[in-house]
């Protein structure tokens, strides 16, 4: 998948940036009930435009990406709007791994990283965001559903089923959106969900 992204990125072929900051991300920040601001980790954050805003709006943020071409993107867009996150390249399948990436997150955001990693890596995400969640904390995770016959065999997709087998135990599912910008890729249903960690024992 690494590969993949390297390559969209050089053709500068970007359609998950389409739409630019996604309503339910907003909402979460400035709406009403909003979150109050503390650490949030951008997980697969690219070139950094939710990883600005979190930042911009009083967020400690720390953004991961594997494809060094899109942090350089992230860190040009973080200086022009006047912020300073952490953007680390790493693997985000190895976030426990990761220097300066410490636990007590009340937000992750991970905008369709999880949906494409293949069975070992999502494991390792979960048990990552499970590790470094604040009790509480929020994230808001972006997958396409299995299938799609227009779009790179790589982007797997999940299911709500997978989901909830992945993440049930440790996380509340709150509520499940459909995507309302440009679509991502075509032939599968795109959606935004909410999980909310429960408290630790």
């Amino acid at each position: 998948m690494s590969l993949l992204y390297q390559l969209l990125y050089l053709a500068g072929v970007r359609p998950w940036e389409s739409g630019g900051i996604v309503p339910q991300l907003q909402e979460l920040v400035e709406g009403k009930g909003a979150l109050p601001p503390g650490r949030a980790l951008d997980i697969g954050c690219g070139t950094g435009g939710p990883t600005a805003y979190l930042a911009s709006h009083g967020w400690e943020v720390t953004g991961i990406d594997n494809v060094a071409r899109a942090l350089r993107l992230a860190r040009a867009r973080a200086a022009a709007a006047g912020v300073s996150p952490r953007l680390l390249h790493a693997d985000v399948s190895r976030l426990l791994d990761v220097a300066f990436v410490a636990s007590g997150y009340g937000l992750l955001f991970d905008a369709g990283c999880y949906h494409g990693l293949d069975e070992a890596r999502r494991e390792a995400h979960a048990k990552a965001v499970r590790r470094l969640a604040a009790s509480g904390a929020a994230m808001l995770l972006f997958a396409l559903t299995p299938g799609g016959k227009t779009r790179p065999r790589s982007f797997r997709g999940a299911s709500d089923g997978e989901l909830k087998a992945r993440f049930g135990q440790d996380w509340e599912l709150v509520w499940k959106q459909p995507h309302a910008g440009p679509p991502v890729f075509g032939g599968a249903g795109q959606f935004w969900y909410l999980l909310r960690r429960r408290a630790r024992p």
